[in-house]
């Protein structure tokens, strides 16, 4: 049966599996890859030594930096905001000032997202009309329009 192409014969399975297999280079093999070498600072004892706990760091020995006052390269306190501060007094609850801030937040995130389509439009809109005014119309309707229905829709978060 030497005809058929999947014979085996006894002879073809000591050689190579196939034609090509003389022409391809065997992989990569070799002896074992030597153990790595053992640091030469660290001595054998502390190697093997096992764990007794952590030690405090080192004392800091007093220097000209450490006693040396840096408060002059700080900005100064910005803490108090002056007359604005009493703004920010009026809603003490910190959930309503939250929900508050988050309609803000929803209002110009929708005011820039409706400002960038209304521009869109109304550049379409002006040149197939051939009037410039549509084109901040659209741009400002946009804005106002989308700002406001986010601004409603960030009121459900709260």
């Amino acid at each position: 049966m030497s005809w058929w192409p999947f014979y085996e014969s006894s002879e073809n399975k000591d050689k190579n599996v196939s034609p090509y297999d003389s022409l391809v280079p065997p992989p990569p093999s070799g002896p074992y890859v030597a153990p790595p070498v053992k640091p030469k600072n660290i001595s054998i004892d502390a190697v093997d030594r096992s764990f007794i706990g952590f030690s405090p760091p080192p004392k800091i020995k007093d220097s000209y930096h450490i006693n040396s006052d840096y408060s002059m390269y700080q900005d100064e306190d910005t803490s108090s905001k002056g007359k604005w501060a009493r703004l920010s007094n009026l809603m003490t609850n910190q959930r309503a000032r939250g929900c508050i801030e988050s309609v803000k937040m929803g209002c110009k995130m929708g005011a820039t997202v409706g400002g960038i389509f209304g521009s869109i439009t109304g550049l379409y809109a002006s040149i197939v009309h051939r009037n410039l005014l549509t084109l901040p119309l659209s741009t400002m309707g946009g804005a106002v329009s989308f700002g406001f229905f986010l601004g409603c829709g960030m009121i459900v978060r709260c």
